[in-house]
């Protein structure tokens, strides 16, 4: 079992397919467009994707007519990754698995599947074809069934840092040796009725809403070998994911310890902060946390961002995204700020948040 690299990764967003988009976001420092919309009596801005209609992905399924919206996002953001990887369609990817994770999922198709009536005993104006989409794991299941991929297949609806565990999770499997790669991150969609019952946290959501799906390829480095790939195809690896109850600055030091990694290596620490004072109290917390006696500047050198100031609100998809725009912000040979280590924070629930910690292979530390 070698280490677990990154070898691919694709996002949909509402500024478009694939992480240039991101990339050009996080470099213009603009945040989304959004629509503002009224569902309820308060008005609501959202970054809407809207029902893909992408002519690659049809190419790689004749069912692709019958995806609901929602699992079109995670379907093209997977079929991004995988291609990223080097896997078009007809590749044999059977013994990969699929994992994702949503705060919201299926509201959609369940609300469609409920507008229906029963006549002299007969069902009326329930569709099959919604039907498909009632479940979480629709988009998961999609994506198996056209590529093929028997391995472990499962979608997590825990809230805010599903797309984390899910990624967690696969971390975890790859290295049971339950499959040699997995694809993973997050999924979501915003229909009215979420709109209209959504109580924001202002300390950790953002005040955006973001449609879209983050998904990455983690794969084994003696699987991705043995396919005839080499090591600077995938020049970023997945140290770890590490979940800690509590503060983040405790979560951060936390993360140092298990992993066995230095403070002074880590050249970017992503925050799932909504905004540029919220990122300022973090940051100041874990530099009073991190230096003894308060003396000094232990985070010289390293750069901290909060990539839901640009990108928006993505709730359980905000762990594929926020990683997306982390390997975007990485530079090749010199990593992240010249430091090989990057940390992506991500909350959870109940006080809990995962840190995902990449590794690049090339940088000149």
């Amino acid at each position: 079992m070698g280490r677990l690299l990154i070898s691919g990764a694709g996002a949909v967003t509402c500024l478009g397919l694939g992480l240039d988009p991101i990339r050009e976001a996080i470099s213009a420092g603009v945040p989304i467009d959004f629509d503002v919309e009224q569902p309820g009596s308060t008005p609501v801005r959202v970054g809407r994707v809207g029902y893909l209609k992408d002519a690659e992905s049809a190419a790689t399924y004749r069912r692709w007519g019958q995806i609901d919206t929602y699992s079109r996002y995670a379907y093209v953001a997977a079929r991004l990754a995988l291609e990223a990887a080097g896997l078009h369609h007809g590749a044999d990817v059977s013994d990969h698995g699929v994992l994702l994770g949503t705060a919201f999922g299926c509201i959609e198709e369940n609300q469609k599947f409920e507008r229906f009536q029963i006549v002299d005993g007969q069902l009326k104006g329930a569709s099959p074809l919604v039907f498909k989409g009632t479940v979480d794991n629709a988009p998961a299941g999609w994506i198996a069934v056209a590529w093929k991929i028997k391995g472990p297949n499962a979608t997590f609806v825990s809230g805010d840092g599903a797309g984390a565990e899910a990624i967690w999770a696969a971390a975890r499997l790859i290295r049971r040796g339950r499959a040699p790669a997995i694809l993973c991150g997050g999924v979501e969609r915003f229909v009215d009725l979420h709109l209209v019952l959504r109580e924001r946290d202002p300390a950790t959501q953002g005040e955006i809403l973001s449609e879209g799906a983050g998904v990455l390829l983690i794969e084994d480095e003696d699987a991705f070998l043995a396919r005839g790939r080499s090591l600077d195809e995938a020049p970023v690896e997945l140290l770890g994911v590490v979940r800690h109850r509590g503060s983040i600055p405790d979560g951060l030091q936390s993360t140092g310890v298990r992993l066995g990694i230095a403070l002074a290596d880590v050249g970017l620490i992503s925050l799932a902060c909504p905004d540029a004072s919220a990122l300022g109290r973090v940051r100041g917390d874990v530099q009073k946390a991190v230096t003894p006696g308060g003396h000094g500047d232990a985070l010289g050198g390293v750069e901290f961002v909060a990539d839901k100031t640009l990108l928006g609100e993505f709730h359980g998809a905000w762990a594929g995204v926020a990683a997306c725009a982390a390997l975007v912000r990485r530079v090749p040979g010199a990593g992240w700020n010249g430091r090989p280590l990057a940390i992506v924070q991500v909350h959870g629930e109940n006080n809990e948040c995962f840190y995902l910690v990449l590794k690049s292979q090339d940088s000149s530390e």
